[in-house]
């Protein structure tokens, strides 16, 4: 479908290892900072057109001592200072999906490239939901970071739900997941030091996303073993498709497995579940937290529940459900509602919860709701919803939905690899040789910059390549070249007339000394050991070989073929033809280089191809034509001669004054000569003559009209040869 990105990557075997992104970053200009294992919230000031104020998502990512880098709201990609990169403006007025709907993802062992995945939402099912991705360089524009060119909004996927998870792979990659719309499959890319791998691996697993309200979304287990999905529903007026789903998860085969509902919409306890707003992994994996909306008017109450995932079974799990948080105000007017959104682990070990006093207006500043011991059980989870849990102890605007940083960490690599040293003897007649490295890597790094597996070089000499051993070990090969340059072998063609003229030779490249033995068909005919090369001369058509050897070790056999030049096969169209006297004819000769026409004083151009020729007389031409070799062939082109009277005499006219067919008269003559026209009546007597060819009888005697009746003419023409012939025939006259 894609082709892979092809990124090169100069690092070394990978040891994955998990950390946390010390920066949130929420529209409305406000942050928070886990950096010191506390979290602080702050401000900035960005211009109003730079702004982002969606209800969606917000990716941000840090440096390794907790330095904001960049951050990005899926449409826009801003810089450490809250300027949208020179490049960053991605698709401003798309509306991307509203939970996961960016996501930064580290490119795997370069600490400078990273990739923005955009997820283009659509609520209607038949809409096409496409991802796409962009990579910044923060290296670009003085270090503040850029979209590297030709790398910015590039189509990955389509028709997908708001479903969009990056997960850490075992083999020093990562795993991006996203959910097809139209079939029931998750699609893990791999992305790795190769780039993003365009065959994501499908799992055909769990349940089908429905038609509306896509954007429930998809989460990770601290340990990678587990997924956890928000089912959406189809409408708001039942529970047809509610739920929370388990599955298994394999970091290192992208594979998705073994559903399991744990929560379908249960009725019990007064509690209608109606959706899951989000769902979080506690950080030991124990526990696993939903925010559920639980009437069709989204009317409180609502709920944060929790569930024991250390039961063995989904029913036990199910039944594990306890209620740790909830708003009881009697409406969602009402100042004392909290509805509940957006659920994420900080980076002090406690899970931050989005909560909102009212639908509108979106920028009304809320709290933070916070599970402050998020793997304790039941209540000692101990939620506090209106607490101000914050340091700065005050209210700011975060957005509708969004609170997650959105990345994932950079797999990190170890300082050890594997070194090896490979002696290699090339025996080669060519002036280059192409050197290979190991087998097949995302990547290979020759000493002189080169990146492809193989290296052309030209001499002896060491050459070392670095490449991917596998997918978390690097290999380094010292490669030892001694190059003897073998004789090139060459020869000639057998003549058209004396076959026995070809010759082979070995020509050195260098001064080695090299032992040349010379076979035929019948078996060795010539043995002899040179620096300077050697010839076999006196050769016919037929198939040979020349053993090389040399001392240290270079034996190789050329074997060649002696062919005779071919020889041309003329052909002439037409090969024979009749032609009335003195008219002109083409003949054409094909399958040679040149020709020769003779006898030559009647064609055109004796030295051309298609040449016209005028016969007066029956001839023969014969044409010889010549290859590019000097071989020859002919052929010949018989030509006779038709002496008969041309078409030239009319058998009827009528002389009524009507301008058509009133005079009597020989038309077309061309070469002949009009020696005399005569006509004669019934009885013998003569009542037209003349010798001029532009003259004609009217059908009079003497000033008299003649009558209808049958009249006899005779014609005597002269030919350029000499040749006198009469032609003789009757006519009507009608009147």
């Amino acid at each position: 479908m894609k082709t892979p990105i092809t990124l090169l990557i100069l690092l070394l075997a990978v040891l994955p290892v998990m950390a946390q992104n010390n920066v949130w970053i929420f529209p409305r200009q406000n942050g928070m900072n886990f950096d010191g294992g506390t979290a602080q919230t702050f401000t900035f000031s960005q211009a109003a057109a730079d702004n982002f104020t969606g209800r969606g998502c917000a990716a941000s990512v840090s440096d390794g001592n907790g330095g904001l880098l960049f951050y990005t709201d899926g449409r826009k990609i801003w810089n450490r200072h809250h300027a949208v990169m020179p490049d960053g403006s991605l698709a401003p007025n798309l509306e991307l999906a509203d939970r996961q709907g960016c996501l930064i993802v580290p490119v795997p062992n370069d600490t400078n490239l990273y990739y923005v995945f955009s997820l283009m939402k659509s609520y209607n099912q038949l809409s096409n939901t496409r991802l796409f991705y962009s990579v910044v360089d923060r290296r670009l524009d003085n270090g503040l970071g850029d979209v590297v060119p030709g790398q910015k909004w590039l189509q990955l996927d389509e028709f997908l739900a708001e479903k969009m998870l990056a997960v850490e792979g075992d083999r020093c990659n990562i795993w991006l997941i996203v959910r097809d719309k139209q079939s029931n499959h998750y699609k893990a890319y791999e992305i790795n030091r190769g780039g993003i791998m365009p065959n994501p691996v499908l799992s055909n697993c769990g349940t089908m996303p429905l038609a509306s309200y896509l954007f429930r979304p998809l989460k990770s287990s601290p340990d990678r073993k587990t997924l956890a999905a928000s089912l959406s529903p189809s409408d708001f007026n039942n529970n047809q498709g509610v739920g929370i789903e388990l599955y298994d998860f394999n970091a290192a085969t992208g594979q998705i497995s073994n559903p399991r509902m744990i929560d379908a919409g249960l009725t019990g306890a007064s509690i209608t579940t109606h959706f899951y707003s989000d769902i979080c992994f506690s950080p030991d994996g124990s526990k696993l937290y939903a925010n559920a909306v639980t009437a069709a008017s989204m009317d409180p109450p609502q709920y944060i529940f929790q569930y024991n995932l250390t039961l063995p079974t989904a029913a036990a799990i199910q039944a594990s459900r306890q209620v740790v948080a909830f708003s009881q105000a009697p409406s969602f007017s009402d100042p004392g509602f909290f509805r509940f959104w957006d659920l994420e682990n900080g980076g002090d070990g406690k899970i931050y919860c989005v909560t909102e006093f009212s639908w509108e207006p979106i920028i009304s500043p809320r709290p933070l709701a916070v599970i402050q011991q998020p793997n304790l059980a039941g209540m000692a989870c101990n939620v506090q919803i209106d607490a101000r849990p914050l340091s700065n102890t005050i209210d700011f605007p975060i957005g509708r939905y969004s609170l997650s940083s959105r990345v994932v960490q950079r797999p990190m690599f170890s300082p050890d690899t594997l070194k090896g040293r490979k002696d290699t003897l090339i025996c080669s007649r060519e002036d280059t040789v192409l050197l290979n490295a190991g087998p097949y890597s995302p990547f290979y790094h020759w000493d002189n910059g080169d990146t492809g597996r193989s290296r052309r070089i030209t001499a002896s000499g060491t050459y070392i390549v670095r490449y991917m051993a596998d997918a978390c070990t690097d290999k380094i090969d010292s490669i030892h070249v001694r190059w003897e340059h073998l004789p090139v072998v060459a020869w000639d063609s057998a003549g058209c007339t004396a076959p026995r003229t070809a010759k082979a030779y070995g020509m050195a490249q260098d001064s080695t000394l090299v032992t040349y033995t010379w076979s035929d068909a019948a078996g060795i005919f010539q043995t002899g050991q040179s620096r300077n090369g050697d010839t076999v001369s006196g050769l016919l058509p037929g198939n040979y070989s020349v053993h090389l050897r040399t001392a240290s070790g270079c034996d190789t056999t050329v074997a060649f073929t002696i062919q005779a030049y071919p020889e041309p096969v003329v052909t002439v169209a037409p090969s024979a033809a009749r032609l009335r006297y003195g008219d002109s004819l083409q003949l054409s000769a094909t399958g040679a280089l040149f020709y020769a026409w003779w006898p030559s004083g009647t064609v055109s151009n004796d030295t051309s191809a298609q040449p016209y020729v005028r016969p007066l007389a029956p001839v023969v031409y014969t044409v010889m034509g010549l290859n590019e070799y000097g071989c020859r062939d002919t052929a010949t082109a018989n030509i006779d001669i038709d002496y008969g009277m041309p078409q030239l005499i009319p058998n009827a006219f009528s002389p009524n004054g009507d301008g058509r067919n009133d005079i009597f008269k020989i038309e077309g003559i061309t070469y002949q000569k009009l020696v005399s026209f005569r006509i004669f009546n019934r009885w013998g007597q003569q009542v037209f003559e003349t010798s001029d060819p532009g003259r004609g009888w009217d059908g009079s005697m003497k000033g008299r009209p003649c009558n209808t009746d049958t009249y006899y003419y005779v014609v005597s023409l002269g030919y350029p040869d000499g040749a006198l012939k009469t032609f003789k025939g009757d006519l009507v006259l009608v009147r």
